[in-house]
C-alpha cells in the first residue's frame, strides 16, 4: 500500500512541475506513464511468489521491512526509463518533422509573397495616374469623349449652315435660271428689230436708186443702216449662243445644288448619336476596368497581409520547438535520476524517491521553459 501511495505522489509531483512550466500535454504524458507504476509493482509482486510469501521466521511486527524488500531493484531502469527514452525519441521525431514541414511552408509562403508582389506591381501599373494631368485613364477617356462630342457638334453645326447656304444658293440659281428665258426673248426682239431695220434699209436703197443722182447720198445711208442691222443680228445670234450655254450650265448647277440640298441632316444626327453611344460605352468600360483594377489591388494587399499573418503564424515552429527541446531535456534528466535510483539502497526507497523528486524540482526552478506563451499573437519572437 505504501508503494502505491509513493508512486502516485511521485507522479503528481512531476506532473505539477510540468504544469507549472506550462507543459500540459507533457504533464499528462508523465502522469499517465508514472500511473502505471502501481500496475508494474502489482504484476511484479504476483510474478514473484517468493517475495509475496512471508517467511515464517519474519516477525509480524515488522511488515514495512517486507514491503521494502519486495520492491524490485531494477524497476525504474527496466520499465520506466525505457518509456521515458521512447517519449524523448518520439518528441525528437515530432520536432524534426515539424521543422521540415514548417520550412516547406515557409518557402511556399515566400514564393507566394513574391508572386503577389509582382501581381501588385502589374495592377499598380494599370491604375497609375497620368503624369501630366494627374488624372486616371478613365477620366482621360471621358475628356476625349467630351472633346469628340464637341467636335461632332461643330461639324453638325457647320453641315447645317452649309445646307442652309446651299438652299439659299439654289434659290438664287433658280432665279437666274428663271431669268434666262426673258433674256432670250429680249434677244429675239433685237433680232426682229434688226430684221425690220434691214428691211427698211433695203427699201431706202430701192428708193435711192429710183431717185437717181439726187438719191445717191440717201443710198449710202441705207447701206450703213443695213450693215448695222446685220451686225446687230450677228451680235444677237452670238449672245443667244452664249446664253444657251450659260443656261445649260445653270441647269446643271441647279441639279447639283438640288442634289446637295436634298441630303438629309438626320443621317448626320443619327451618326452623332451612334458615336456618342460608342464613346459612352468606352468611358463606362474604362471606369469599370479602373474599378476592377482598384479592387484587385485591394485584394492583393489583403492577400499580402494574410500571407504575412500566415508567415508570422509559422512562429509556432520555434515556440513548439523550444517547448519540445525543453521537455526532452526534462525527460532525459528524469531518466538519469530514475536510473540512479537503482544504485541507491532500497531499504529506504521513500527517502530516495523524495530526494530525486527534490532534485528534479530544483532543476526545474533553475532552468525554466524559455517559451511559455500559449498564443501566437503574444510574445516578441521573430523567426522569419
Amino acid at each position: 500500500m505504501l508503494r502505491f501511495l509513493l508512486c502516485h505522489c511521485f507522479a503528481l509531483v512531476i506532473a505539477g512541475i510540468l504544469v507549472y512550466e506550462s507543459l500540459m500535454w507533457e504533464a499528462l504524458t508523465v502522469l499517465a506513464i508514472l500511473g502505471f507504476i502501481p500496475t508494474f509493482l502489482s504484476r511484479s509482486k504476483k510474478d514473484n511468489p517468493r517475495s509475496s510469501a512471508r517467511p515464517e521466521n519474519v516477525l509480524i511486527t515488522q511488515p514495512h521491512q517486507a514491503d521494502h524488500v519486495s520492491i524490485p531493484e531494477a524497476l525504474f531502469s527496466r520499465d520506466l526509463v525505457p518509456i521515458l527514452n521512447v517519449c524523448s525519441n518520439d518528441l525528437s521525431n515530432v520536432l524534426a518533422t515539424q521543422k521540415s514541414a514548417v520550412e516547406l511552408l515557409n518557402n511556399a509562403f515566400v514564393e507566394t509573397n513574391s508572386l503577389i508582389e509582382q501581381q501588385a506591381n502589374c495592377i499598380h501599373h494599370l491604375v497609375e495616374t497620368d503624369s501630366e494631368d494627374n488624372k486616371y485613364y478613365s477620366e482621360v477617356m471621358r475628356d476625349f469623349a467630351a472633346q469628340t462630342a464637341t467636335t461632332l457638334d461643330k461639324f453638325i453645326e457647320s453641315t447645317i449652315e452649309m445646307s442652309a447656304s446651299s438652299m439659299e444658293l439654289l434659290s438664287k440659281v433658280n432665279e437666274i435660271h428663271d431669268e434666262m428665258p426673258e433674256i432670250a426673248k429680249a434677244l429675239k426682239d433685237i433680232d426682229d428689230i434688226a430684221d425690220q431695220t434691214n428691211l427698211l434699209a433695203l427699201n431706202a436703197a430701192i428708193e435711192a436708186a429710183r431717185a437717181g443722182e439726187a438719191g445717191r447720198g440717201f443710198a449710202v445711208v441705207a447701206d450703213e443702216v443695213r450693215s448695222l442691222s446685220n451686225r446687230s443680228s450677228g451680235f444677237s445670234i452670238a449672245i443667244q449662243s452664249r446664253l444657251s450655254k450659260i443656261q445649260d450650265q445653270v441647269s446643271n448647277l441647279t441639279k447639283s445644288m438640288e442634289k446637295l440640298a436634298a441630303h438629309d441632316v438626320t443621317y448626320i444626327m443619327e451618326s452623332k448619336k451612334t458615336m456618342n453611344s460608342a464613346l459612352e460605352h468606352i468611358v463606362n468600360k474604362a471606369e469599370e476596368d479602373a474599378g476592377i483594377t482598384l479592387e484587385l489591388e485591394n485584394l492583393a494587399k489583403s492577400l499580402e497581409s494574410a500571407i504575412f499573418d500566415a508567415t508570422r503564424a509559422l512562429q509556432f515552429d520555434d515556440i513548439n520547438g523550444q517547448n519540445i527541446v525543453y521537455t526532452i531535456e526534462v525527460l532525459e534528466f528524469m531518466g538519469e535520476q530514475l536510473s540512479s535510483v537503482n544504485d541507491d539502497s532500497s531499504d529506504n526507497i521513500e527517502h530516495v524517491l523524495r530526494d530525486k523528486l527534490e532534485i528534479i524540482k530544483q532543476r526545474s526552478q533553475q532552468k525554466h521553459n524559455p517559451v511559455s506563451q500559449q498564443n501566437i499573437e503574444s510574445g516578441d519572437i521573430d523567426l522569419f
